[in-house]
């Protein structure tokens, strides 16, 4: 029958870390998804989901436009199906506590699988036309009556049942209620939130509540997790804004939908899997067109971010490959998204007939984008020491001064400070051993021909200054400099701009201590 009357008395029960709620089809019927309409009326349970669970129960709360089920805040407003909580009580959903559980697979799960009355040895699940059915041992999430006391406060028969709870009247700021309080005010409650060992198992710790996790067998219709780049914010959270950066949840762990039904499950996909398309088309665009160009990055960007981006988008996109082809094989969906100035954008995926996409296309066999991660590895590599022996130049010379200010970016610190506006710069005289190095560096084999290891070995002895000389001549914003140009810091250190040709030519000079070869190369 509908839902005639929302709940007004429950309790709330939220399922513990590794836990998640599944529900009776007897009563709910099947595909938990979405918003929760009311019990079945008129439908007739097939009898292979007799006695069965499938995932989600039914949660006090609306859904989002990031696919949660979220609880408002706003009383019985409404119900939708939630993978990690529900309400129980008489005047809830789940009014019978096997109506609705907390469960999490056990270690061995079962051997035998029962399928119309009828026992299947050494089988633990089943699937017809894309419907899995699963049949093993699952451990179960102990009843949280007791958990919150504050949840009897208008029954003292309840309240009494906890022997964590008492009914009574207290004053807290001049003002007095009569409720259901802890029994300790709360101290263990405290103590187990706020503790610095890690959270304890279900409810270990907490006196007078129940940490026994029972095993059952039970028949479960699982649901399927769902990304998609173009889920967004709450209007009413922070980065809720359509203009805001934040606004679209567009990264896999980002994801906040509920599971999915089989058959919800399909129809968000062909939603979904253009977007995840053209999001990994553009990042694999991006790595194949910046791979053989890695030397050019700057040190300071997040060179391993680009790897570990795509390497992500991979991995999801080969995830929901094999779940498409396990639930509806070859569903096709559209072969373009929506660009932000009325037009298209088609998508690289697996074409199928009638011009829309059939798969998705995950890069797997992309011999550029192999080569592109490649490089940009090694670049990273390359990186993460060269800075490293920056790090350790700044450690041995000191923090740099504002008279001589350079970033990482730029090469770090400079080993011989500038001297202060308006005194010469003098070329330090250079010891034998310091001219006889210099004088290899200007022998060495061309930047193309080195090997990487002896390159590092080169920034080893060389120390952080090729890196200083590179960024330094380099590192200039100015939209008309050029290579030999000096920075806009330094350059700006003279008392007039008419010093700035004399500025740059002590520069220069200093700039000659290193080698132009292992700066390239950097």
């Amino acid at each position: 029958m509908p839902l005639a009357r929302l709940a007004s008395s429950f309790v709330d029960v939220k399922c513990h870390e590794g836990f998640h709620c599944v529900s009776a089809v007897d009563v709910f019927g099947r595909n938990h998804d979405f918003k929760f309409e009311g019990l079945p009326e008129g439908k007739v349970i097939p009898q292979r989901y007799r006695g069965a669970y499938e995932d989600n129960c039914p949660a006090r709360g609306d859904m989002t436009t990031g696919g949660d089920c979220r609880d408002t805040g706003k009383g019985p407003a409404g119900f939708c199906w939630s993978h990690d909580r529900f309400e129980s009580g008489p005047d809830s959903p789940c009014k019978d506590p096997d109506l609705c559980k907390c469960v999490k697979n056990a270690e061995q799960g079962t051997a035998t699988h029962s399928h119309q009355g009828e026992s299947h040895q050494h089988v633990a699940g089943e699937s017809q036309q894309g419907t899995d059915l699963l049949t093993r041992k699952y451990w179960v999430q102990p009843p949280a009556e007791c958990e919150d006391c504050s949840q009897h406060n208008c029954s003292m028969e309840t309240c009494n049942k906890c022997k964590n709870c008492e009914y009574g009247t207290k004053t807290f700021l001049g003002r007095t209620s009569k409720g259901c309080y802890d029994v300790d005010s709360g101290v263990a409650r405290l103590e187990r939130v706020g503790s610095d060992k890690g959270r304890k198992y279900l409810f270990a710790g907490m006196e007078g509540l129940d940490s026994t996790q029972k095993q059952e067998d039970l028949v479960v219709i699982p649901h399927y997790s769902m990304w998609d780049p173009g889920s967004t914010r709450r209007v009413d959270e922070f980065g809720g804004a359509p203009t805001d950066p934040t606004y679209e949840l567009k990264f896999p762990y980002q994801d906040r939908r509920e599971p999915l039904s089989r058959e919800a499950w399909i129809d968000a996909y062909k939603q979904a899997a253009p977007r995840i398309q053209n999001l990994l088309d553009s990042t694999a665009s991006n790595v194949k067109e910046w791979g053989p160009k890695a030397n050019d990055i700057d040190c300071t960007q997040d060179i391993m971010g680009r790897v570990s981006k795509i390497r992500m988008f991979r991995r999801e996109c080969k995830k929901y490959q094999g779940l498409a082809q396990h639930l509806a094989p070859k569903t096709p969906f559209e072969s373009n998204v929506p660009d932000d100035k009325g037009g298209f954008i088609p998508v690289k995926c697996k074409m199928g007939g009638q011009g829309m996409c059939e798969e998705l296309n995950c890069y797997s066999d992309d011999a550029d984008l192999i080569k592109g991660i490649t490089h940009l590895n090694e670049r990273a590599k390359v990186c993460r020491n060269a800075l490293t022996e920056l790090i350790k130049e700044e450690e041995k010379n000191g923090p740099i001064g504002a008279e001589a200010e350079i970033s990482a970016k730029t090469g770090g610190r400079l080993e011989v400070a500038l001297p202060p506006p308006g005194v010469e710069y003098q070329e330090p005289q250079a010891s034998p051993d310091q001219a006889q190095a210099a004088a290899a560096a200007a022998n060495s084999p061309a930047p193309a021909a080195m090997p990487v290891d002896a390159a590092l070995a080169l920034a080893s002895a060389a120390g952080a200054a090729a890196t200083s000389w590179h960024r330094f001549l380099s590192g200039n914003s100015h939209p008309h400099s050029h290579p030999g140009q000096a920075s806009a810091v330094l350059s700006s250190r003279g008392s007039s701009s008419k010093d700035a040709c004399h500025t740059h030519a002590q520069q220069h000079m200093r700039s000659t201590r290193v080698s132009r070869t292992l700066g390239d190369f950097l």
